[in-house]
């Protein structure tokens, strides 16, 4: 009886959660009244499920999420709840308590910087790639550092720019880069310039000269 009390509590809790974010993302990007121009939510539908369904976050953690770029398409949209207006041409999600609180939008070279109240941020594509892996539980450890066989190398889930034939990592959050080979070796922004000719240096502040 027990088992089967907590086998229809956590299919309640699966429903509120779906429910939830339904009612948050639709209504806002189905609406003309509040995105423009009108979405197509179908075009998003498949990823939100997958998150929702599959992927759980840790709770006391808060989670931004690149879903899919819509470039060149530009949108402006009003949350219904909030009033706050997000515009660009990638969809993002926010996750908060394990659940999809609501969407955005952001501009492309928006991808790699932090959003305000929100801890971590990842993409779409790098969950499916840790679920492919086997890694459904998410948190701001799993996403940042991963383990890449018996040699122990460290790969940071980060945008890498190459200097003068050198491989770094760009911490954007921290203003620093973090070199690929060593990551106990750091050089934030400022002493980059010492390091490195200005033209070099540009490059961290550029987008276009970035890899994943």
């Amino acid at each position: 009886m027990e088992e089967l009390r907590k086998i229809i509590q956590e299919i309640l809790q699966e429903t509120f959660k779906s429910d939830h974010y339904k009612e948050r993302v639709v209504q806002r990007f189905k609406s003309y009244k509040y995105t423009e121009p009108q979405f197509d939510f179908s075009t998003i539908e498949k990823q939100l499920e997958f998150i929702s369904d599959k992927i759980n976050f840790k709770p006391k953690e808060s989670f931004g999420v690149f879903i899919k770029s819509f470039d060149p398409t530009y949108y402006i949209s009003k949350d219904p709840i909030t009033k706050n207006i997000s515009e660009g041409t990638d969809v993002w999600v926010l996750i908060r308590n394990n659940e999809i609180q609501t969407a955005m939008f952001r501009k492309k070279t928006q991808r790699t910087k932090s959003i305000s109240n929100i801890k971590f941020i990842t993409s779409y594509k790098r969950l499916v790639k840790l679920y492919n892996e086997g890694v459904t539980e998410i948190s701001g450890l799993s996403l940042q550092v991963k383990s890449t066989g018996s040699r122990k190398k460290i790969d940071l889930d980060l945008p890498i720019v190459t200097l003068q034939g050198r491989k770094w990592y760009i911490d954007e959050s921290n203003e620093q880069i973090i070199y690929t080979k060593n990551t106990k070796k750091t050089i934030s922004f400022d002493k980059a310039f010492d390091v490195y000719p200005e033209q070099e240096v540009k490059k961290l502040y550029d987008p276009t000269s970035w890899e994943k």
